[in-house]
């Protein structure tokens, strides 16, 4: 737990399934060197502190040890996430569902979570997550991204075309699920290219090996981060992941501003700048149309209930008694005119009674 001069993390934690037990275990002489630095001497509280440092270490083994295990230089490390948290919750509640979202949804899976809550006291509570883009296995090794595998035969569905009668049908004799109708490489004359060793070449592509990189799944964290919201949440305070317009919504959404416009708009507001920041009043100007999209929702409802009420008054004069019998004996000669037995020329009310006006 510490305080930085805009900004209070309440926790930060690491949790990784297999974690071997060295990374937990934090030098001796680590710890003597950080209790001689002055950040420990001028700390208020020395055993927060010092737990602090401890975590830090274990996280920084973590991403070292991504760090080697990574030989491109353009690798990518890890996969972030920025989320909020629901101002209803205590600061332990908050702990205690982040901790169980993140642990069922990525933990459990193979991956290692680095995450905190961050909260400025301005009502905006929210976590910031980093985890592996490799599983780390229960042996301590780090397992594939990708696998290159052959680049088989698929139909329009995307699936793999099964024909053991095809000439370029291949089985994996130690994996017999993977298998189907390779793809020749083919030279500018249209023959299959022979590798050095005279071995015909064919067509291989990357595969994910985790299937963590699917695009499907930021819709699937995102619903199981609202399932775990809605949860422990009034109805009325329900969250959706889907956008307005998948929920029929007419609001407009408005655009995410981040924390260096806040601060623009602070100076802009305190008269430390000449002008404001544009995400910020873009934002104001989608509230006053969604403010406006409400009256008319409203407005229009109102409409809609009186056209309800309307239609509904017509269908009790169509079916009024006495104006006509079912044999036609006692029909009234003016049936269906705008006197006596008729309706008006509104076609609303009977003769003497007000039509109402919406």
């Amino acid at each position: 737990y510490y305080t930085s001069k805009r900004e209070v993390v309440y926790t930060s934690l690491l949790m990784c399934e297999n974690a071997p037990q060295e990374w937990l275990n934090v030098p001796a002489e680590n710890i003597r060197r950080f209790q001689k630095s002055v950040r420990y001497k001028r700390a208020d509280n020395k055993e927060a502190a010092l737990k602090k440092f401890k975590l830090t270490f274990q996280k920084q083994r973590l991403w070292n040890e991504v760090l080697r295990i990574e030989k491109s230089s353009d690798a990518q490390l890890g996969r972030s996430f920025e989320f909020s948290l629901p101002k209803e919750w205590s600061r332990q509640e908050q702990i205690n569902y982040t901790t169980e979202y993140i642990q069922k949804t990525f933990v459990d899976k193979g991956m290692c979570a680095d995450w905190s809550i961050h909260d400025k006291g301005d009502g905006n509570p929210h976590v910031h997550l980093l985890v592996t883009m490799r599983p780390l296995n229960p042996d301590h090794s780090w397992g594939n991204k990708e696998v290159k595998d052959w680049d088989f035969v698929r139909d329009k569905n995307g699936n793999i075309v099964e024909d053991e009668s095809h000439p370029d049908w291949w089985q994996d004799k130690k994996n017999p699920n993977r298998h189907g109708i390779r793809i020749p490489v083919l030279d500018e004359n249209g023959n299959q290219k022979v590798g050095a060793r005279n071995r015909k070449q064919w067509k291989r592509v990357l595969t994910d090996a985790t299937g963590w990189n699917n695009p499907q799944n930021c819709e699937l964290w995102r619903s199981e981060w609202a399932n775990v919201c809605n949860a422990h949440l009034k109805t009325e305070n329900h969250i959706d992941q889907r956008s307005y317009a998948r929920q029929g919504k007419l609001e407009i959404p408005t655009i995410h501003e981040g924390a260096d416009a806040r601060k623009i708009d602070e100076k802009f507001q305190n008269g430390q700048t000449s002008s404001a920041s544009w995400k910020v009043e873009e934002n104001q100007i989608i509230k006053r149309q969604n403010a406006l999209l409400g009256k008319i929702k409203i407005s229009f409802g109102k409409v809609s209930g009186a056209l309800t009420q309307w239609k509904e008054r017509l269908d009790d004069i169509r079916r009024k008694p006495g104006s006509h019998s079912h044999d036609g004996d006692n029909d009234k000669s003016d049936r269906g005119t705008a006197e006596a037995y008729g309706r008006d020329d509104t076609g609303i009310a009977g003769t003497g009674s007000t039509a109402p006006v919406f």
